[in-house]
This record gives structure tokens, sequence and C-alpha cells, in this order.
């Protein structure tokens, strides 16, 4: 399997650059790929459709 990019992962992943890919390992045991993918701390209280900043945006 030939690594890929940043920007290619973000792609197939569907993730845009308000999130960052932490890491992305291959399990050969469960056949699959496990990627950790986390926010960026200056959108963490973001609403992802309109970008409005609250503290409490979303609980649930």
């Amino acid at each position: 399997m030939s690594l890929l990019n940043c920007d290619s992962w973000r792609e197939i992943l569907g993730v845009n650059k308000v999130s960052v890919i932490e890491s992305v390992e291959v399990d050969q045991e469960a056949d699959c790929i496990i990627v950790n993918v986390r926010k960026r701390r200056p959108t963490k209280n973001r609403c992802e459709i309109c970008s409005s900043n609250s503290v409490g945006y979303d609980q649930g």
C-alpha cells in the first residue's frame, strides 16, 4: 500500500481543513484503517455549518 498525503486522506474521509488528521494506522488483523481526527483549537467551539462562535455550542 502506498502512503497518501494529508490532502488525499481529507478527500477520502470527507473532512475539511478545520480538522487535523493526527494519525493513520493500518490494522492488518482486523483488515481496516484507523484514523484519528480532531478539530483545530481555534475552531473548537464553532458551528461547522455557519462558523459562528459559541462557548457551549451544540452540547448534544
